[in-house]
């Protein structure tokens, strides 16, 4: 029989599991695996091991060298996220099949270039989600596609690890939804079959090893709600440190039937005697490389099934540029969040606190796609209320009950850039000179200035608007 000549680059825990896994397909004639000098002692072991005679080791540097092997008709890609797109497009080019591991990559954009590479290459390319290849789980989506659960109304997916090791995050960026909660989004919307119509995230720090995630910048701890075009509402629990071993459960339900996928237990043993039905201890299997063992090998075999034609790949590019959509939109949710409970919660002596997502400061709210960049909050006020809506006619609120002005509304789409109404004074406008012992100018939006100027060596720190002008905040500002 002829087999597939494959090379695999990333030899570590998910990659020894997919060499493996294409070893016992006995499709498949390894001619390379490709990882950095300081795990070539391990590589030389699993070759021994899995008696692959013909294998050589090599770096990444010399990858050039593997894609210039006609031998090799595939690629295994298991190294950190960040660096998938390089190898993909390396191997893409050189007209070799890709299955990589999740997340296929970093950006929704860079996930799309691989996708359109790929299809002018006429070669496929399959992302590692294993979840589908999971029997319950894909029973479960088999019902769903059937119409056995009539109109699916909620779903409840639980994830929870047993397995961490804080180094990983050194070379795996992109937050809890992208690394890990990637797997459940999918298969989320894979069932649901829709696209979704809003979400919002919570995360927090609160295991045992908080203060090391929050070292990475990372959270251990978050949740998602999503609701789909169809009125599907869903909820996403994720934790990456656990007790008593790995979880993972989900509930549907829908108006015909209900579904519950429970956790896996190393033994289904029960013991039934004239006191009842007693379960073995209720002892969880320890981490996902033992609760998708056969989802792995399923996995691989459909791609290997795929390049040699005889099936057609499931994990299609728009479904995973699809939950790579997902994923981000639930990652700036949870920052939006938190950053707002920041805000609110400000201990800062400043009066004012201008705000950029991009710089060091503690507080930050920025709303790219109002027609201004910067939120003004006082944190000492009775209400701390920032609405930004760049759909409405104002594009910024500011309610400030214990100022002296009840209200400032800045609008820049009116004919008045700016408007300052001051109930408490007999007139609508108050002008005050800056060099009077007050260092605060506001002036009419009637006359040939539209400008509110806070002066950065008064008690209040900085806000200048002048949509007349060149700059929109002033160089005495802390934009400067």
């Amino acid at each position: 029989m002829n087999r597939i000549g494959a090379a695999i680059i990333g030899v570590g825990r998910i990659g020894q599991v997919h060499l493996k896994n294409m070893v016992h397909s006995h499709c498949i004639q390894i001619h390379w695996m490709v990882d950095t000098v300081a795990v070539h002692g391990n590589l030389k072991e699993l070759a021994n091991f899995y008696n692959l005679v013909d294998s050589n080791i090599t770096t990444p540097d010399q990858f050039e060298t593997v894609m210039a092997d006609e031998r090799v008709k595939m690629i295994v890609i298991c190294v950190p996220t960040g660096l998938h797109k390089e190898f993909i497009m390396k191997s893409l080019k050189a007209g070799k099949h890709v299955f990589c591991e999740k997340p296929l990559c970093i950006t929704v954009e860079d996930a799309k270039e691989c996708y359109e590479e790929a299809k002018r290459q006429g070669k496929i390319l399959m992302c590692a989600l294993n979840r589908r290849f999971d029997k319950q789980f894909s029973d479960v989506r088999l019902l769903a596609k059937n119409g056995a659960f009539g109109k699916i109304r909620t779903v409840k997916m639980e994830s929870r690890d047993n397995q961490i090791n804080l180094e990983y995050f050194a070379h795996n960026k992109g937050g809890i939804f992208l690394d890990m909660g990637i797997h459940d989004v999918d298969y989320i919307a894979w069932i649901i079959g829709d696209e979704p119509e809003f979400c919002t995230a919570i995360g927090s720090h609160t295991s045992v090893m908080s203060e090391g995630f929050q070292s990475y910048g990372e959270y251990d701890t978050a949740m998602g709600l999503i609701k789909f075009k169809n009125g599907t509402l869903v909820h996403l629990d994720l934790n990456r440190v656990t007790c008593g071993g790995y979880q993972q459960s989900v509930k549907i339900l829908g108006t015909k039937q209900v579904a519950d996928v429970t956790n896996i237990r190393e033994s289904q043993l029960e013991i039934t005697d004239d006191k009842g039905t007693h379960m073995s201890p209720y002892y969880l299997v320890d981490g996902f490389l033992d609760r998708y063992l056969d989802s792995f090998a399923a996995e691989m075999s459909h791609f290997i099934n795929v390049v040699k034609g005889e099936e057609e790949c499931t994990v299609t590019g728009e479904s995973v540029v699809m939950a790579t959509k997902l994923v981000y939109m639930l990652t700036e949710a949870l920052q939006t969040v938190n950053l707002t409970k920041t805000l609110l919660y400000s201990k800062s002596d400043k009066d004012v606190i201008v705000v950029d997502s991009k710089s060091d400061k503690d507080v930050i709210v920025v709303d790219s796609k109002s027609d201004k960049d910067v939120i003004v909050v006082d944190s000492k006020s009775d209400k701390d209320v920032i609405v930004v809506d760049s759909k409405s006619d104002k594009d910024v609120i500011v309610v400030d009950s214990k100022s002296d002005k009840d209200v400032i509304v800045v609008d820049s789409k009116s004919d008045k850039d700016v408007i300052v109404v001051d109930s408490k004074s007999d007139k609508d406008v108050i002008v005050v000179d800056s060099k009077s012992d007050k260092d605060v100018i506001v002036v009419d939006s009637k006359s040939d200035k539209d400008v509110i100027v806070v002066d950065s060596k008064s008690d209040k720190d900085v806000i200048v608007v002048d949509s007349k002008s060149d700059k929109d905040v002033s160089k005495k500002g802390l934009f400067s």
